[in-house]
């Protein structure tokens, strides 16, 4: 795999998140195809009662996939970094898991923190996306 296509993966990772907050649940979801829902299995960890968690990344999945039919810099080596980010297949995935847990351990210590709001199953609805480029701030930038 190249930089560039780790690189790409790392920024696309949680993009699902998006998607996901707009559909329904993934089970009863008409947007997901037949192939996203065949590797949900592979893609998504499991709760010890079989339910699959980090669910973002069958949206994620199903995004890449169909945009790579349409941009060849969304290949199957991007598609397969970014949705595989909860359970890497190989050691450049892992580097965006371990950037994904670094970066969530600052989210963590807040949450540890406040009061625990029992959301149900629709708790990620309920938490406001951060958005990443608000972090970044070009040299020499008046900003």
């Amino acid at each position: 795999m190249t930089r560039e296509e780790i690189y790409l993966a790392a920024l696309l990772h949680d993009i699902g998140k998006f998607w996901q907050r707009a559909d329904d649940a993934y089970d009863k979801s008409k947007n997901l195809s037949k192939n996203t829902l065949n590797i949900i299995d592979y893609i998504a960890p499991k709760t010890q009662k079989g339910y699959p968690t980090h669910q973002h990344v069958i949206w994620t999945y199903e995004l890449l996939d169909r945009l790579s039919k349409k941009n060849e810099f969304i290949n199957k080596n991007v598609i397969e970094l970014a949705s595989y980010h909860h359970r890497p297949i190989s050691k450049d995935g892992a580097i965006i898991q371990m950037a994904d847990w670094w970066a969530r351990g600052l989210e963590s210590i807040y949450e540890e923190t406040e009061e625990k709001n029992d959301y149900g199953t629709e708790r990620y609805k309920k938490i406001p996306l951060g958005n990443v480029f608000s972090l970044i701030q070009p040299e020499n930038s008046a900003v």
